[in-house]
């Protein structure tokens, strides 16, 4: 049995305490400090993590900063137009040779001692070089450290794992899903304005779990949003939650056919012509009528389409939000959003949609505030000497039969109202901290 040995010098069995197939996962693994460093080692250095999108580096010389894990990174447009994504640390003494958010630059500089690197990542320049280093010194042979990049969709991921399968294959039939928010028109999707960000005393699968395949709190956590009209009361709803390799899990609600709401999550009627060109007859026929498409790409990169009734002068559409749950501690997490449409939408449309998203998911968004007062307190509680060694209930559709008509790929269950989807994720996150033992010769 893999043993974490915790704080005081006991062992917590792993394997035993979290079951995803008997809906079992221990309170303890979202508040230990010793499994939340373990986790950095063995979840968020072996994954493929998700960094920014293209269009945030649009030109040559154009950088944003990001982590991975704790990790602080730089994802910068080369003068070659690459995307790269590079360890934000000096190879001299590992002082951060770029302390700007985002911003345009040929050259990072140390500030410490002055080593120059391009925006390639090479090794550029050395003070005094010949004078104090002579011939012991190797430039060409150093520069900063860089993981694994790819992108899909114009979204960038980055992985330190050699080992680790193409990005292609880690997302596998994930790609089908994300599909529906990010290739509906030629030019695809572009990101508005930097991503939100904001602190919440939550453990990062909490947000994770939530957004994979949760609809059983709908009704309840944000009713207050049907009674005001955000999320249209006479879309009735038929759910289905899709799960894929490695964790990555999908909720769908459509509504019926001859529901009177608009198609295609309020897609411009200009725009939808594209859809025939980019998408598949059956991704269209499952979005055409889809009020919510929400999921999480393992570990940490949720996203949400959204159908939300806007104001009385915004047009009757839908928004994209794209999301990082980045792990600050055990109880402590970053979260990281960000607002996408279509290039090719209208300025009045994007607008619209903006304001969707910001009244719903963003950083005041009501939404946000419903889940994160759950998220906080449910770390918040289970620090307690008792409540650390409960147990999590995610037994929820065990047994159901699957959804063998549906027109996508995936592991598919034909309710609104199950944790199928978490019960995946636990057990690629279990898998991840296992192999990790392995890994150690522990």
């Amino acid at each position: 049995m893999a043993l974490i040995s915790d704080r005081v010098g006991a062992s917590f069995e792993l394997a035993e305490s979290v079951s995803p197939e008997e809906g079992i996962v221990s309170t303890r693994i979202f508040v230990d400090d010793e499994i939340h460093r373990e986790e950095l080692d063995r979840v968020f250095a072996r994954s493929w993590l998700f960094i920014g999108h293209e269009t945030e580096v649009p030109a040559k010389g154009d950088y944003v900063v990001r982590r991975m894990g704790h990790d602080n990174v730089i994802m910068a447009r080369g003068e070659d137009h690459a995307v790269r994504v590079l360890l934000n640390q000096c190879r001299h003494r590992g002082m951060q040779v770029c302390r700007a958010e985002l911003g345009n630059a040929s050259h990072f500089r140390c500030p410490y001692h002055g080593w120059v690197y391009k925006n390639t990542g090479r090794l550029a320049g050395v003070p005094l070089y010949k004078d104090v280093y002579g011939s012991n010194l190797r430039i060409a042979e150093i520069g900063l450290r860089q993981p694994r990049a790819a992108s899909y969709g114009g979204l960038v991921f980055a992985c330190w794992d050699e080992g680790a399968s193409s990005l292609e294959d880690y997302l596998g039939d994930a790609r089908w899903y994300l599909d529906l928010l990010l290739a509906w028109t030629n030019a695809g999707m572009e990101v508005v304005g930097p991503p939100q960000r904001w602190v919440a005393g939550m453990n990062w699968k909490l947000g994770a779990d939530n957004f994979c395949g949760d609809g059983y709190h709908v009704w309840t956590l944000h009713r207050h949003a049907y009674e005001m009209g955000v999320i249209p009361e006479n879309a009735v709803r038929n759910g289905h939650v899709i799960s894929t390799s490695h964790g990555h899990g999908i909720r769908i609600q459509t509504a019926p056919a001859d529901a009177p709401i608009p198609d295609y999550v309020g897609m411009e009627p200009e725009l939808v012509p594209m859809l025939d060109d980019n998408l598949s007859e059956a991704q269209r026929a499952v979005l055409r009528k889809a009020v919510v498409v929400h999921g999480n790409i393992f570990p940490n990169l949720s996203f949400v389409l959204s159908l939300a009734a806007g104001d009385p002068d915004d047009p009757a559409g839908g928004f994209a939000n794209f999301r990082l749950w980045q792990p600050t501690s055990a109880g402590e997490s970053e979260i990281w959003s960000w607002f996408m449409v279509d290039q090719e939408a209208s300025t009045r449309y994007k607008e619209g949609s903006r304001r969707a998203y910001v009244r719903t998911h963003g950083v005041s968004g009501t939404f946000d505030q419903d889940d994160l007062e759950v998220w906080t307190n449910i770390t918040a509680t289970a620090r307690g000497a008792v409540s650390r060694e409960s147990t999590f209930n995610y037994a929820m559709g065990i047994g159901a039969d699957r959804d063998e008509s549906w027109p996508g790929p995936g592991t598919v269950y034909a309710s609104d109202y199950s944790e199928a989807n978490q019960r995946a994720f636990y057990a690629a996150w279990l898998a991840k901290m296992l192999a990790g033992e392995a890994a150690n010769g522990r």
